[in-house]
């Protein structure tokens, strides 16, 4: 009788070290990173492709985000490291800024801290290179449109440009410099 109670002890004890150790491995496990506040936020995402079709199925934009953030169905969801890529038979454009929102409809995007817009213009003879650098811009994603009222910077080639405010057809990679042009040729 005292050699079955000494093995049942023993197996009760491997039984309790076993479930000891289980309960140990699963919370240690299933510690996740720790999630956004939750208590207003309808969506989150990281590192995110978007990928925007015209109404006739083109493709208008495909996007490259590294974070989404939605606080709610009517506000504009908020983004961080953004590049937009335009790629048309005749240009391609991409915008790249460290912040922006865009609009619940997608129509509209708003870029804001450094933000540049690389675009390259094909030509019959020749591809035309330029790079503007702002703090803001806002895209019209339906028309194919960026404009901003802040200061300006364009290298293009063997020009420099700088003024005030731009505007800029992302399906043809023209640009327009709104006032205050400086032009500085190396």
């Amino acid at each position: 009788m005292k050699y079955l109670s000494q093995h049942l002890f023993i197996l009760y004890m491997v039984a309790l070290s076993l479930l000891l150790l289980c309960l140990y491995a699963v919370s240690g496990s299933t510690t996740a990173p720790p999630l956004p506040p939750t208590s207003a936020i309808s969506h989150y995402f990281k590192h995110a492709k978007l990928i925007a079709y015209t109404a006739d199925g083109s493709l208008n934009y495909r996007a490259d985000i590294r974070q989404i953030r939605h606080d709610g169905d009517s506000q504009p969801a908020h983004l961080s490291d953004i590049k937009i890529h335009y790629l048309e038979p005749a240009a391609q454009t991409h915008l790249i800024a460290d912040a922006g929102q865009i609009d619940k409809n997608q129509h509209t995007i708003y870029l804001h801290g450094d933000v540049e817009i690389l675009s390259e213009e094909y030509g019959r003879e020749s591809t035309q290179r330029s790079r503007v650098q702002t703090v803001d811009v806002i895209v019209d994603t339906v028309h194919r449109l960026a404009a901003t009222s802040a200061a300006v910077s364009i290298h293009r080639d063997d020009q420099h440009l700088h003024g005030m405010g731009m505007h800029a057809d992302l399906a043809t990679g023209k640009l327009k410099i709104i006032e205050d042009v400086k032009v500085m040729r190396q």
